[in-house]
């Protein structure tokens, strides 16, 4: 074999062949605008639920059921990935960025550029805003910009995305086409009203024909948590058609705390013209995550229909609600909505809900269209913001957590406004703001603090006589009793007085954990450069490579926390100078109250060593502010009792003592 020629006729023609390719794509139509059809013998998408499979979970439409003959040839024009920024991060007074995909009209990321993942990161870009974005690249330790929205991945790796156009039914053919898998074409972006708005577009075609034409129109506004997204369907066909949609809501928010899982799926309904808002405990969901069985919440169209569905966690919270067309109404009736959740397992072996709304049907007569809008907030769980217009109507605002079965909701919310006001006092400084707030409480208290400790100063000067009084009645339990009450009445002491401030002060302990758990003014807000750089978790003096499990109670610990220490040593201190005298106790009693008081002080420090830093902060800096306060409030009284002894006078009168006072002389050996 003459192998030269060989190469030389091999390399003609696959010249040749790269020619007429060449030539044929230049005369061909475009592939992303290429009608393709679905399936020569089209196949259903089995479902009786709203959302019947994962994101991404065929690439392929169903067409027509298997028992009915084939009329129609379904077609779905494809398109190139494409990928759409709205928004920004550090310019033009961005609050978001949305990265959005062309594949299901979906959201891939939703990013705040207020808020980070880590204290680290706050830190940095606070330092050098500019060069931020070039620093998260060399830094592995910086995790950037605070993600609200994001995929949820399932158990068997398909991707969720949030808002996704998820399915299309026409109820007339029996078709489901699963279109969270599908590209539809993305328009460039558009500046509208100091804003930015992209638009999607889905056809559907039948025999090569518009059949019904999908559109989906995002729109952002500088200053602004909220993402307006409208949808729309238009029959394009020249007949009637009926078709409903599945939307998948906001969902894909972290998990914030370290400890405990705080997510929640959340959801209002309208009652009695007012909206009530309910929370559902992620972690207290005993039910076994599958999909794609669904929980129907309700419909937007009843007598007390489902005004929106979301998700929240510790801190952040993204909720979609249907704006309806008529203006006064809080539902929105013509969207005829079924709003729906569902727990499915994740990927990393945690459990997280899904919600969505299925809308329609719709009667489409030809060359009309329906349209839905809907409003997303995506941000921060702030007070002020979500008791704001709309927000306030739709009672947003419930979703922060701030009540307790210790304390009330207006005492936590006065908490954090105090704290707002202390640190605008203390120039932002939050751990300065309370301390702040430690002196204002401690002034407050310091009458009845006073109080006590006189009272218990009193009550030692009665030990010896409250002594013998057990010891002559420990017979009599009620006169035991009588003649103790009457001894402190006499004394000018009241034995309730003794605990009274620290009762006092236990609601405002618990007023303060809530709002540390609430208020993400306090996140990541720090109190020292090097230590304590976030209140709303521990101290974290060392942090540790892997966290530690502690066997039986089940807690993490991730960090050497300095601060629950100081705390017990303040508590410690604090126990020498109190004295601890009880007008029931013997001996042996007093010494068993001693020990559990040393057997408090180690409880306390488990308690307090996964708490937030803020709050630690503060019932130790009250316990110091209490030792300095019992130091003067008892050199006071020793200083009275002085002024009152110097200021007894003793008469001493000349002459000879009273005959009565003398002492008799000794009789003489003659006298009788």
């Amino acid at each position: 074999m003459n192998w030269r020629r060989f190469l030389w006729v091999a390399l003609l023609a696959s010249l040749g062949v790269m020619l007429a390719t060449q030539y044929l794509q230049k005369n061909a139509k475009k592939p992303e605008a290429t009608p393709a059809p679905v399936s020569a013998v089209p196949a259903p998408v089995a479902s009786s639920s709203p959302a019947s499979a994962p994101a991404g979970a065929a690439k392929v439409l169903a067409a027509a059921p298997s028992s009915a003959p084939v009329e129609a040839v379904w077609q779905n024009q494809l398109y190139k990935p494409q990928s759409v920024t709205l928004g920004g991060l550090d310019k033009n007074g961005w609050k978001v960025e949305v990265q959005l995909t062309n594949e299901g009209a979906a959201v891939e990321g939703l990013h705040l550029s207020e808020y980070f993942v880590t204290v680290r990161d706050k830190k940095v870009h606070a330092k050098d805003p500019a060069g931020y974005q070039e620093a998260l690249k060399k830094d592995p330790k910086l995790k950037g910009y605070y993600q609200v929205l994001q995929p949820v991945y399932t158990a068997s790796g398909a991707a969720m995305l949030p808002l996704t156009t998820q399915k299309l039914h026409l109820p007339k053919e029996g078709l489901n086409f699963d279109l969270s898998g599908r590209r539809w074409d993305a328009e460039p972006v558009q500046n509208v009203e100091k804003g930015q708005a992209v638009t999607f577009t889905s056809q559907l075609l039948r025999d090569g024909k518009p059949y019904l034409v999908l559109k989906k129109t995002y729109t952002l506004q500088p200053e602004s948590y909220s993402l307006q997204v409208r949808l729309s369907a238009e029959n394009a066909s020249g007949e009637k058609v009926q078709c409903d949609l599945t939307q998948l809501g906001a969902m894909g928010l972290p998990r914030e705390d370290v400890q405990n899982d705080k997510r929640s799926l959340a959801w209002a309904q309208q009652i009695k013209g007012e909206a009530k808002v309910s929370l559902e405990d992620l972690a207290k969901d005993s039910g076994v995550p599958t999909w794609p069985a669904i929980h129907d919440l309700g419909l937007s169209e009843s007598a007390e229909p489902i005004l929106w569905v979301g998700q929240t966690n510790k801190f952040f919270g993204a909720m979609l609600y249907l704006v309806p067309t008529t203006q006064g109404l809080l539902a929105d009736p013509e969207a005829k909505a079924t709003f729906f959740d569902a727990a499915i397992e994740e990927k990393s072996g945690g459990k997280a809900y899904l919600s969505g709304v299925k809308l329609g049907p719709y009667d489409l007569d030809a060359g009309s269209q329906t349209t839905i809008d809907m409003d997303v907030y995506a941000g921060p769980k702030k007070i002020d913001l979500l008791e704001a217009g709309r927000y306030g109507a739709l009672r947003y605002v419930d979703v922060v957590e701030i009540t307790s079965q210790c304390t009330s909701s207006w005492l936590t919310r006065g908490m954090i406004w105090l704290l707002n006001i202390f640190s605008k006092v203390t120039f932002g400084n939050y751990g300065l703001a309370i301390i702040l707030l430690v002196v204002c409480v401690r002034l407050a208290l310091h009458p009845l603090t006073k109080k006590s400790q006189i009272s218990m100063s009193k009550m030692q000067t009665l030990q010896p006589e409250l002594a013998r009084i057990r010891e002559k009645y420990k017979d009599d339990k009620a006169k035991l009793n009588s003649e103790m009450m009457q001894l402190y009445k006499q004394g000018g002491a009241t034995p309730i007085l003794g605990c009274l401030p620290m009762l006092l002060q236990m609601p405002i302990w618990v007023a303060l954990y809530s709002a540390l758990s609430a208020s993400v003014e306090l996140r990541h807000a720090g109190f020292l450069p090097i230590w304590i750089t976030d209140l709303a978790a521990p101290d974290a003096l060392i942090p540790f490579a892997h966290a530690i499990q502690v066997p039986l109670v089940g807690w993490t610990v991730t960090s050497f926390n300095l601060l629950p220490i100081l705390l017990t040593i303040a508590m410690i201190l604090q126990q020498k100078f109190t004295p601890t005298t009880s007008a029931s106790m013997d001996d042996a009693q007093a010494k068993q109250q001693k020990q559990m008081m040393y057997f408090m002080n180690g409880f306390f420090l488990l308690i307090f060593y996964n708490a937030p830093s803020g709050l630690t902060l503060y019932i130790m800096a009250s316990t110091f502010a209490g030792v300095a306060e019992q130091y003067v409030i008892r050199r006071h009284i020793q200083q009275a009792k002085e002024a009152a002894l110097a200021s007894t006078t003793t008469v001493v009168i000349g002459g000879k003592a009273s005959r009565l006072s003398r002492p008799k002389k000794p009789k003489g050996p003659f006298r009788g």
